[in-house]
């Protein structure tokens, strides 16, 4: 993969979100660990957000 086209590639499949955002809402966050490299990142521990 060329990493150098990933960004404006990127950019130019998300343009329209400058225009109209996409509204989405968060209840978790994850800490994802890769073991090693060529391994597959897997979820560690999560926190619940706006809970307290």
């Amino acid at each position: 993969m060329d990493l150098r086209a990933v960004l404006p590639a990127a950019r130019a499949e998300f343009a329209d979100l400058d225009v109209r955002p996409l509204p989405f809402t968060v209840r978790e966050v994850w800490l994802l660990r890769k073991p090693g490299p060529g391994g597959r990142y897997v979820p560690e521990e999560g926190w619940p957000l706006g809970q307290g």
